[in-house]
């Protein structure tokens, strides 16, 4: 099987997971019901992860069913507001952080003004932006549109189509696009798309997660059949630079990469051998999956109390990819009250508050979303005596 981005035929295994959950979010009861009875949507499917030698990029080596990823899409994936203060989004500040400090002089230095974000959620980040002067639109399907219209950011309720806006005669010196190209099979054509609505001189700015990063430490979490692709620095360049753009700065930032690129002619790269050496991950991969298993089994068989912290698709491959024992949890905490009774598919672990959760005061907390940071820091502030095992970024327990 050919890399889809660099078209090298020298493609490993990296993991294979048989029945991976497609609804690794949860539901409310009702729907819950609906969907175990409907015989129609496929609950669960073969996670198969590629990897190639050449760029280190890693792929889906089998597609998921794409009308059940259009159904979880459309009627289940669901999102906290960062405008409507329901968390504090780390990855999209340091996100601005980068803007400010790296793009937003060369944005003034060439005139770049115009700013369109596709799959922009709330707006949060254009709601910022726009605040520093730039003039901004952005693109989402989801309820998420509507909430930044609020708060005054100009967002278009639909999916992205290039020639929707050729046809309106709308050209932007800026496309932001975070968190999107993962999901995709065809990267190059979104690539391709995006530059269409360039104006001559415009940026692209991409952010997706960095699968080095998760190599390079023995963790499972980028993983899901959501991600179609999971993007290594070289594997981006490599993108980029076969449809024709040249890259301004690429930044590798904890987990994630943000890369910064313009349309121009300079030589396509050559790619030469990363040599990830896949043993090792998988060592790496088995000796934090044992530690985690040997924590988590010390505090059940002396019967205390051991609580998951994140109702996201972290929290259930989490328990999922580092076999933690569904018996073993006996609350998952959120701070999105919308998760509060919901349910995962595949188990009935109740969903709390933090708030709850401090009542119940658990002996052991798991942290498993990538907002690990402020998570402790909230743990902190509400007073809990709890030991913390935290998977991401690393895996650590104090």
């Amino acid at each position: 099987m050919n890399c889809p981005i660099c078209s090298n035929q020298s493609t490993t295994t990296l993991l294979e997971y048989n029945d991976f959950s497609y609804f690794a979010v949860p539901v409310n009861k009702e729907r819950k019901n609906g969907l175990l009875k409907n015989s129609n949507i496929k609950k669960t499917d073969l996670l198969e992860v590629k990897m190639c030698a050449s760029c280190c990029h890693c792929f889906l080596g089998t597609l998921p069913d794409d009308e059940t990823l259009s159904i979880l899409y459309s009627d289940y994936s669901s999102y906290p507001s960062p405008l409507l203060n329901h968390f504090e989004p780390e990855r999209d500040i340091k996100f601005l952080d980068i803007f400010n400090n790296n793009i937003e002089q060369y944005c003034k230095n060439n005139n770049l003004n115009s700013i369109l974000e596709v799959a922009c959620f709330d707006g949060y980040i254009l709601y910022h932006l726009q605040r520093s002067g730039f003039e901004v639109m952005g693109c989402d399907p989801s309820e998420g549109a509507d909430i930044g219209k609020k708060f005054g950011v100009n967002i278009i309720r639909d999916f992205f189509d290039a020639d929707n806006f050729i046809k309106r005669n709308q050209f932007f010196d800026i496309v932001i696009s975070r968190h999107f190209l993962e999901h995709v099979v065809k990267p190059k054509k979104l690539i391709n798309d995006f530059k269409k609505v360039l104006n001559p001189g415009g940026i692209l700015i991409l952010e997706v997660p960095n699968v080095r990063f998760f190599i390079d430490r023995g963790l499972m979490d980028i993983f899901s059949l959501e991600h179609i692709q999971a993007f290594s620095p070289e594997s981006m360049s490599y993108l980029l630079s076969e449809a024709d753009m040249d890259i301004l700065n690429i930044n590798e930032i904890n987990d994630n990469i943000i890369t910064v690129a313009t349309i121009g002619n300079k030589k396509k790269l050559e790619i030469k051998s990363i040599n990830i050496d896949i043993n090792n991950y998988s060592k790496m991969l088995e000796s934090n999956i044992k530690k985690i298993n040997d924590i988590c089994s010390s505090f059940y068989e002396q019967k205390k109390k051991i609580s998951l912290w994140g109702a996201g698709s972290s929290g259930s491959t989490a328990l999922s990819f580092y076999r933690i024992p569904v018996n073993f949890i006996d609350s998952i905490i959120d701070s999105d009250q919308e998760k509060w009774g919901m349910e995962y598919l595949n188990h009935s672990i109740p969903i709390i508050s933090p708030k709850k959760a401090k009542e119940n005061n658990p002996d052991l907390i798991i942290i498993t979303s990538m907002y690990s940071q402020t998570i402790q820091k909230t743990i902190k502030e509400m007073g809990f005596k709890s030991s913390l095992l935290s998977i991401h970024p690393d895996v650590s327990f104090k």
